[in-house]
């Protein structure tokens, strides 16, 4: 009984704290809701870009037929499948993630998945050997395909700072494109990707932003490249973003 009591006189004083707070203009306590902990991200960009990309392999003999002499020619520094890619493309973006402990951070921190696809139209000069001395050149389309995991932050909070809307991005993951360099031949090419990312959005709607955002790509070769790097893409894009 006397149990019961106490909790009806607790529930009673919250109550009237609560009223009075509120009738003397003082702040309520703030409660917090899952939102505080995890909250929904999505954002989709569409925009420009160039891309240059190189690619060739270290021969495994290192021996080359040179039909002038019609001979085999050794060479210690010997590539072949060489070619060098440059274009002008699309590229299209979708981001999903959630905003982590927003309610406690004084960033905004955002894991997130991103699935993106490049059109690219562009020139191919290609060799077979290093020490063929003409280059094959074609116009062509690739279209590269992404898989990536990433951290966003938005490392302003206040929605009174002139910079609120302004971010930074880094994610890593794999890229998986088809090219159509010689008489419609099509192979496939794989790379682990790098990209950054820096923009800024500005708000529409309680939920939803809109901005651009400038991005950076490195491509690393996952078939015995003997180029560092395979590929390098640079673009500009505008964003519309739900957080």
């Amino acid at each position: 009984m006397r149990l019961l009591l106490f909790i009806i006189l607790s529930l009673v004083w919250q109550v009237y704290a609560d009223v009075l707070s509120t009738e003397n203009g003082l702040p309520k306590k703030h409660r917090r809701t899952g939102a505080d902990f995890i909250y929904p991200y999505f954002d989709f960009s569409i925009g420009g870009l160039f891309m240059s990309s190189n690619h060739e392999k270290e021969s495994r003999y290192n021996y080359y037929y040179d039909r002038e002499k019609d001979v085999m020619v050794y060479d210690e520094n010997l590539h072949i499948d060489l070619s060098s890619f440059d274009g002008f493309g699309l590229d299209f973006d979708f981001k999903a993630g959630v905003a982590l402990f927003r309610g406690f951070w004084p960033v905004t921190l955002i894991p997130f998945v991103d699935v993106a696809i490049f059109h690219v139209r562009g020139t191919e000069e290609y060799k077979y050997y290093s020490l063929d001395k003409e280059w094959i050149r074609r116009d062509y389309d690739i279209t590269p395909l992404m898989f990536l995991l990433g951290v966003m932050v938005y490392p302003f909070k206040s929605e009174d700072s002139p910079l609120h809307g302004l971010f930074v991005g880094v994610a890593v993951g794999s890229s998986d494109r088809n090219d159509n360099p010689l008489e419609g031949v099509e192979y496939g090419r794989q790379e682990t990707i790098l990209k950054l990312e820096l923009g800024n959005v500005w708000p529409v709607s309680e939920h939803y932003f809109v901005g651009f955002a400038g991005k950076a790509l490195w491509g690393f070769g996952l078939d015995d490249d003997a180029v560092p790097v395979n590929s390098k893409t640079f673009g500009l894009a505008v964003k519309i973003v739900r957080k």
